[in-house]
């Protein structure tokens, strides 16, 4: 009898280019296009390619330039030593809250209706990570 050579116990984790996820990504963005289907065509399960998908979001959605994922004390405290920049208000334009954030050769700008602080909140927080 001949012998037979199974392949090791467990599975072993597979790893995809870069530009293989970004013609995935690509593909299950075009509409009517099934993300489930996608991901069974190339065998691979439909939760990594949502992640995939959600990946790229945060990618296209946050600036090039590195962010720092905390924001150290002694940043903060330059922070509070800059300088006041007073804002005149009008009386007949709605309220909107305007922001600009720079630090060495990174500068965002935002300008939200103030009636949606909260969602000028989490970008924000999204921003800061």
């Amino acid at each position: 009898m001949d012998a037979i050579t199974l392949p090791s116990p467990g599975r072993r984790r597979r790893r995809y280019s870069a530009e293989f996820k970004a013609q995935i990504v690509e593909t299950c963005n075009r509409p009517g296009t099934s993300v489930a289907a996608i991901a069974r065509l190339h065998n691979i399960n439909d939760n990594i390619v949502h992640r995939w998908i959600r990946e790229a979001e945060q990618a296209a959605a946050l600036p090039s330039a590195s962010v720092p994922a905390r924001i150290e004390p002694e940043e903060l405290s330059a922070c509070a030593a800059a300088p006041f920049v007073p804002v005149q208000v009008s009386a007949g334009q709605p309220e909107r809250i305007h922001l600009e954030l720079i630090k060495n050769d990174l500068s965002v700008r935002l300008d939200w209706p103030a009636s949606q602080s909260a969602s000028c909140t989490q970008t924000l927080l999204l921003l800061l990570r």
